[in-house]
Order: structure tokens, then sequence, then C-alpha cells
């Protein structure tokens, strides 16, 4: 009865001290989920770039040419402005940033003529 008992202390002892993880591997372990966190980390942040960078595109040049085309004959020249300064910055080089240049002259004229009809009516007061 006494052997039994010894031989089931010793079994339950290697059973129980059999259980634990070594200590060498359990740093791996966290050292390896640390460094795989950072990976997460920097691709995530590359997947929100390329998804601002797909949102902007979704609106290419000739759409924002033609929204500030759209503006300029509603008389919006603060919103075309806005317009034109995100169209030029997105598409620098397209041909419709280039062509943008008119609707800014026309704009000033305007702008120009409203401000000298304003002057004329405070004149005439």
């Amino acid at each position: 009865m006494k052997t039994r008992l010894f031989v089931t202390g010793i079994i339950a002892t290697m059973v129980v001290s059999s259980c634990g993880v070594n200590e060498a591997d359990y740093n791996k372990a966290l050292s390896q989920i640390d460094s795989l966190k950072a990976v997460v980390g920097i691709y995530e942040k590359r997947c929100s770039e390329l998804q601002d960078s797909i949102s902007i595109l979704r609106f290419p040049a000739d759409q924002r040419y033609n929204q500030v085309v759209n503006l300029v004959r509603e008389g919006s020249f603060d919103e075309a402005r806005k317009v034109i300064a995100d169209l030029k910055a997105v598409f620098p080089k397209s041909k419709e940033a280039e062509m943008v240049g008119s609707q800014l002259s026309y704009m000033e004229k305007k702008e120009a003529e409203k401000k000298a009809e304003e002057e004329r009516i405070v004149s005439l007061r």
C-alpha cells in the first residue's frame, strides 16, 4: 500500500512538473508575438494609406475639372478655388490642372466686375 501511494505520488509529481512551459520557449513566443504585432501595425497603416489613395483616385481629374466649371457657372468661386487646389495637388501634371487657369482668370474678372458694380452703387448713394 505504501509503495502504491509512493508510486502514485511520484507519477503525480511528474505529471504536474511536465505541464509547465519552458521559460525560454515562453519568452521566444512573446518576442514573436511582439514582432508580429509590429508587422500588423505596419500593414494596417499601409492599408489605410491605400484606401485613402483609392478614395482620391475615385474622383479623377476630368470630373474635378467639370466640377470647377459647374461651380464657376453657379458663381461659387470659393468652392471652385478649393476644388482647383485639390486638382492641382492630386493631379499636378494633368491637362485639367493646366486648363483651370482660364477658369481662375474668369473668376477674377467676374469678381472685379462685381466689386466695380458695388463701388458704383455705393458712389450713387
